[in-house]
């Protein structure tokens, strides 16, 4: 995210890893998420086997308490999902998009 700390993060990830885009959300988190959540529904949107991917289950957690607002906790992993996913389905070629997030 290029706000707060982003840019000085990005400068420090940058040196490692390549194709990193500086990313300006216009909203907030809350809006955000809900502006992906068709995705959702529509079943668009996969996790890894939580057995074989133990982070997995942190994460659920992390989308289940998940309220939008500032007093729902930890709440890093599902902004960063919404803005990838948000992303992704931006711009003219969002297939091409899709394909750059998924072999990130």
């Amino acid at each position: 995210e290029d706000k707060a700390n982003g840019p000085a993060i990005i400068s420090v990830v940058k040196k490692k890893v390549s194709g990193i885009i500086p990313w300006n959300p216009k909203e907030g988190k809350g809006e955000r998420a809900h502006a992906i959540t068709y995705l959702l529904e529509a079943g668009n949107v996969s996790l890894p086997e939580p057995n074989l991917n133990p982070w997995v289950y942190e994460f659920m957690d992390e989308c289940a308490n998940f309220t939008g607002d500032n007093n729902s906790g930890p709440d890093d992993q599902v902004d960063a999902f919404t803005q990838g996913l948000a992303w992704a389905t931006q711009g003219d070629d969002p297939m091409a998009r899709w394909s750059a997030l998924i072999n990130m």
